[in-house]
């Protein structure tokens, strides 16, 4: 028991292990690290020339399926004794009619972003440039190298300007290995495609049963900013800055570059373009039995710059007889599955080879849509074939629908920010409204004082209004009768501050019974005219609000104070209570001095 327990135990360990090792290894193959020249992950190595920025390409560990292409070239480079190595892949630029090369020492590794940049600048135009490691989807790794050139114009004037990126590719030690393009199959002579007759990708191996590398490469078909036409062609006649060079198609291409090519254009003033295309390591699908047998599609669909569906795409197979004997009656079938349909509805899912002779190649292709109401799914399919005297033979191949929006619901989602600030102009507008009502009111103490002030009206002046009061007790209501009169309207917008002033009159009621005060409060017509107010009256209850009058007779002063707020002329408020004992011994003062003065006099008749 103890044995099995300890099996058990073991193969669960050795399991996990395994299953950590393989974790280990995705991440490791996706981490990115600096050299010297540049950067590396674990498929691919990019190095870039010192003096140019020019790219080199090499593997590290390749496809992992495949153990041939460990540390292989993708990119031609040369060596130069006394100079050292350089890259033969450049991109040609053409600006304002100049035609030259980018060239570019100042070149940065950017671990973060996994790219290589560089920039230069010509006429007031900026030209980035990038390599990147990006997912294919061929492989459904990273290890594709994107090549990319931002431009700007930052002049206040136009431009004409044109780009063709052109590399020269390379498999391991084979620089003349053939291009494998859908719809037309192995190219070995030069061959241009234009606009939508752009292939989807293209594919280059040396050999089909055991090959040493497989490249892979596609075109910017999915941005604004599609290339005009690309080129398969001889390198030796792209090594050039020319932007546009023919091409022969009946001239061989020997040593092998791809071109891709955006055309002289108008670039607006602060307008910028992005120019891209990509290469790296592609991958093919085998199987085992009397034919060299292979397949290959791409494992993720491109999604089209407008967002309603998928681009399509091409399904490759490649077969070769590698017996002594011809074979006949070959046929190759797609098998397609629920969501993966032809392009075209006249063409056939079977294709007839026939009689494919000894050491016979064939490469066969279809283009296939996918149905967008798959999206977010993978589709499974296949491909066959049969010949007379052998067993059937399949390729197991699969296609992942990434998901996106699709326009109908994106729309609403941009549309409803905009919505936000109409649903939000009444809440922005209601604080703009409170201003608007409080213009007027303090607008309106604004205006008291322009008419009160001859008149002593406002509230803080009121003791220096009350002097001439005192001199003529007649002119006293006259001067009051306007002041309380308009302050009667702020009381419209504030109430509590401009209502307790207009009580002041009404409470000298009880302190006029001297004959000083008596004028004040019965000829007091603010307080006659208009009814009093009595919910102003509660908002303050205080108990010794009952006034209290002094009289200077030096200074022929009267002063009414209660312990309501009381603004004196520098604008500042004051309380009651404070007043109330100023004036008390300001009246103590006074009798005082009356009493010293009294019995000096009396003295002085003695």
């Amino acid at each position: 028991m103890k044995k099995i327990i300890r099996r058990v135990t073991a193969t669960a360990i050795a399991t996990m292990l395994a299953g950590s090792a393989v974790l280990t290894s995705f991440a490791a193959e996706n981490d990115v690290e600096k050299t010297n020249s540049g950067m590396k992950n674990g498929y691919l190595r990019i190095a870039c020339d010192n003096s140019t920025g020019a790219i080199r390409l090499w593997t590290t560990g390749g496809d992992p399926d495949n153990p041939n292409d460990n540390n292989k070239k993708l990119l031609y480079e040369r060596n130069i004794p006394k100079f050292g190595k350089y890259s033969t892949s450049m991109t040609a630029l053409s600006l304002d009619g100049r035609e030259f090369f980018y060239s570019s020492a100042n070149w940065q590794t950017n671990l973060a972003t996994k790219s290589i940049d560089s920039t230069m600048t010509k006429n007031n135009v900026s030209i980035a440039q990038s390599y990147k490691f990006v997912k294919s989807t061929s492989t459904d790794r990273e290890d594709l190298v994107e090549i990319s050139y931002t431009v700007k114009n930052n002049s206040s004037v136009s431009k004409k300007f044109g780009i063709r990126i052109m590399i020269d590719t390379m498999l391991g030690n084979n620089d003349e290995a053939p291009f494998r393009i859908p719809g037309t199959g192995a190219v070995t002579k030069e061959k241009q495609y234009n606009g939508d007759d752009i292939p989807a990708y293209y594919q280059a191996f040396d050999d089909l049963a055991n090959p040493t590398v497989v490249s892979y490469g596609c075109f910017d078909k999915t941005s604004q900013n599609k290339p005009d036409y690309v080129q398969f062609a001889y390198w030796e006649k792209q090594n050039n800055d020319n932007l546009e060079n023919r091409v022969d198609e009946n001239s061989p291409i020997g040593d092998s570059s791809v071109n891709s090519i955006w055309k002289v254009k108008t670039l607006a003033a602060g307008e910028k373009k992005v120019y891209k295309m990509y290469y790296g390591l592609g991958s093919l699908q085998t199987s085992t039995g009397t034919l060299d047998f292979s397949g290959t599609s791409e494992k993720v669909a491109t999604v089209k710059d407008d967002f309603t569906g998928y681009n399509p795409s091409s399904v490759m197979a490649f077969i070769k007889n590698p017996s002594d004997t011809d074979l006949k009656n070959v046929k190759v079938t797609l098998n397609l599955c629920d969501g993966l349909n032809l392009k075209n509805s006249g063409d056939s899912v079977t294709i007839d080879v026939g009689t494919l002779k000894s050491g016979e190649e064939k490469q066969l292709s279809w283009d296939v849509i996918f149905d967008i109401a798959k999206k977010g799914q993978k589709l499974d399919y296949s491909i066959t074939a049969t010949a007379d005297g052998i067993e059937k033979q399949k390729v197991d191949l699969s296609t992942l629908l990434p998901t996106f929006e699709v326009p109908t619901t994106a729309e609403p989602t941009t549309q409803k920010p905009t919505e936000v600030p109409t649903t939000a102009q009444p809440t922005t507008a209601k604080p703009t409204e409170v201003p608007t009502t409080a213009q007027p009111t303090t607008a309106k103490p604004t205006e008291v004082p322009t008419t009160v002030q001859p008149t002593t009206a406002k509230p803080t002046e009121i003791p220096t209004t009350v002097q001439p009061t005192t001199a003529k007790p007649t002119e006293v209501p006259t001067t009051v009768q306007p002041t309380t009169a308009e302050p009667t309207e702020i009381p419209t917008t504030v109430q509590p501050t401009t209502q307790e002033p207009t009580e002041v009159p009404p409470t000298v009621e009880p302190t006029t019974a001297e004959p000083s005060t008596a004028p004040i409060a019965p000829s007091n017509p603010a307080t006659d005219d208009e009814p009093k107010p009595t919910t102003p009256v509660p908002s303050v209850p205080q108990p010794s609000q009952n006034p209290t009058s002094a009289i200077n007779n030096d200074t022929k002063e009267i002063r009414t104070i209660t312990n309501t707020k009381v603004i004196d002329n520098t604008g500042c408020v004051k309380t009651g209570a404070p007043q109330i004992a100023a004036t008390i011994l300001a009246v103590l003062a006074s009798a005082a001095g009356m009493c010293f003065a009294f019995f000096k006099k009396r003295r002085y008749d003695d």
